[in-house]
């Protein structure tokens, strides 16, 4: 996942229209990809916004969709480089509660980079 907010989105797509996208990219079969977007649409708080374009996001939800964009295939490394970068303390703690979650999951690798070093202590203390 890129540095910066929603840089691996298609800002006229919706956030489902994105997520299905990936999931396509990665040969991922019609029902394979409606049931794993309803899991990570559920799982980010975004299930509400599926139909709304990714351009009229905040920075915060367009970062999660960003996340879901780059989990649709259950991959066994995730670099996320900087993602909670420019997103409100709100969205930050989420995010990170999110990689927290993930980090639990047997067979994935998460490689982070960020400024904040306060971030890795807490994510690593809360596991």
């Amino acid at each position: 996942m890129p540095q910066g907010l929603g840089k691996n989105l298609y800002p006229t797509l919706s956030v489902f229209e994105n997520i299905d996208f990936f999931g396509r990219l990665f040969g991922q079969s019609r029902a394979e990809r409606h049931g794993r977007i309803a899991e990570l649409l559920a799982s980010t708080s975004l299930a509400d916004f599926a139909d709304r374009p990714a351009n009229t996001l905040s920075g915060g939800m367009k970062q999660k969709l960003g996340l879901c964009c780059a989990l649709i295939h259950d991959p066994d490394l995730l670099i996320l480089d900087e993602p909670t970068s420019g997103v409100d303390p709100v969205a930050r703690d989420h995010f990170w509660a999110l990689i927290v979650d993930l980090s639990r999951k047997d067979g994935v690798t998460i490689f982070i980079t960020t400024h904040f070093m306060n971030e890795p202590s807490v994510a690593t203390a809360s596991r």
